[in-house]
């Protein structure tokens, strides 16, 4: 059986322990980045770091814009083309990625403009809806009810529940966007 991998890459890290030891209790091998990785590392959770992951040393604005993450998500299927590519580009298989942005500070807003989040979620909410190869959390309140999934299908997460946690990422992308858009124009010079 192929490992599969879950990127947890959170600023609200409310339950995320508890959540992190169910994913390793079903076999989950933990991708994580920054602060995340120190929280986990620091409960005593093993993880990889983004960086280790992908062969590319972490800078502050890219941690996880890289295409060993975003294929491992684009190609997690089961099916010929995706086991193909993953062999062809030498890829893993990222089934579960768990994010959520950070705050926007008001005093560096343009700075502090997640770009990496948002393409991960984007990416894994394609993959959950087109062919439910990839679980996409955006919200603590989503680990209990996936929690119980995992329980109860062997570790794996029915494709339906993929699908309603895509529609939860595209609307938490279209609210983060509007957000942007809307602070943006009211600091307008």
């Amino acid at each position: 059986m192929e490992e599969k991998y879950a990127l947890i890459s959170v600023s609200n890290k409310t339950k995320i322990v508890d959540f992190v030891k169910t994913l390793v209790k079903h076999r989950y091998t933990i991708i994580s980045t920054g602060g995340t990785a120190e929280y986990l590392k620091k409960q005593g959770i093993t993880i990889i770091e983004a960086g280790d992951f992908t062969g590319m040393k972490q800078s502050r604005l890219l941690k996880t814009m890289h295409h060993k993450i975003s294929g491992a998500i684009f190609y997690a299927g089961d099916d010929e083309q995706s086991v193909e590519f993953r062999k062809l580009l030498d890829l893993k298989k990222i089934t579960m990625v768990v994010n959520n942005f950070y705050i926007k500070d008001a005093a560096d807003f343009a700075g502090t403009i997640d770009v990496g989040g948002p393409t991960m979620i984007r990416t894994a909410a394609k993959m959950g809806v087109l062919n439910g190869s990839v679980a996409v959390v955006t919200s603590p309140k989503q680990y209990e009810e996936v929690s119980k999934a995992l329980d109860e299908n062997q570790g794996e997460i029915p494709k339906q529940m993929k699908r309603k946690l895509a529609i939860d990422a595209f609307k938490l992308l279209r609210d983060y966007n509007i957000g942007i858009v809307d602070h943006l124009l009211e600091h307008a010079d």
